[in-house]
């Protein structure tokens, strides 16, 4: 229908043309007039029949618009929160790999200091243990000493003694030896 409306006006306007009969020097006013009239009623018809359809057509272009708009800016607060989010998980990364620097730095320290108060107290431990094992190893080697030469001592004596005192005096001093034995082991 607006088609044949658009045509009817083209057509028109060349009838109107068509019907000047002006002559070759003059101003044809009346052609001018005739294709004046014929713009605003073209003009005029277009915007009557097509207001509607252009106000929808922009209308909807424009809430597409703000729609998009909307998302966009949507997604730049959620682009700039996550950011602000990564810098702060970073920052405490960064803090936390400082602090666990810091602390294994003592904890190095401390496990050092221990390491070495264990191994010296290990050390003293052994020293100690060296030295009660020398006084042992001492203490029998002065005992062996000590009976070898009681033994020794004995045996000179038993000689000495045997040359010199008789059998019956040197029975008599054995048996003698012999109660007093028993006396102290009582």
């Amino acid at each position: 229908m607006r088609f044949l409306v658009i045509v009817v006006f083209v057509l028109l306007s060349e009838l109107t043309y068509g019907a000047g009969g002006a002559g070759p020097h003059e101003i044809p006013w009346d052609v001018i007039k005739a294709q004046v009239v014929n713009v605003v009623l073209a003009i005029g018809l277009l915007i009557y029949f097509l207001k509607d359809k252009v106000r929808e057509l922009f209308a909807g272009r424009v809430d597409k618009f703000d729609e998009e708009y909307k998302k966009a800016q949507e997604i730049k607060e959620n682009a700039i929160a996550k950011r602000n989010e990564i810098k702060e998980r970073l920052q405490s990364l960064k803090l936390n790999a400082e602090k666990s620097i810091q602390d294994s730095e003592v904890q190095a320290k401390e496990n050092t200091t221990k390491f070495l108060a264990e191994t010296q107290a290990a050390s003293d431990r052994i020293i100690s243990d060296a030295e009660g094992k020398v006084q042992n190893q001492l203490g029998k080697v002065i005992s062996d000493l000590k009976l070898n030469l009681l033994k020794k001592s004995f045996e000179k004596a038993r000689v000495d003694i045997s040359d010199e005192i008789s059998q019956p005096e040197l029975q008599r001093l054995k048996e003698e030896f012999m109660k007093n034995i028993q006396v102290v082991k009582q």
